[in-house]
């Protein structure tokens, strides 16, 4: 189980990774990959189609709403 949280306006003592998610983040699709997505409704389509163009699976893929 893996968690990474990347934000796109951190403070300045956040120490993780910074910026909106693009391809070049995203690892390699791998075929027991899961995804959970949370965020609001820009982040989760954005995510969820960068997603499905690196090669996960679109039922690999859950969108948390609300």
């Amino acid at each position: 189980f893996q968690v990474e949280h990347i934000l796109s306006s951190p403070s300045r003592e956040w120490t993780g990774r910074r910026g909106r998610i693009d391809a070049e983040m995203l690892p390699a699709a791998q075929i027991s990959s899961r995804v959970l997505i949370c965020g609001p409704d820009g982040f989760n389509a954005t995510a969820h189609k960068l997603l499905l163009d690196a090669g996960y699976k679109d039922e690999n893929i859950h969108i948390f709403q609300g």
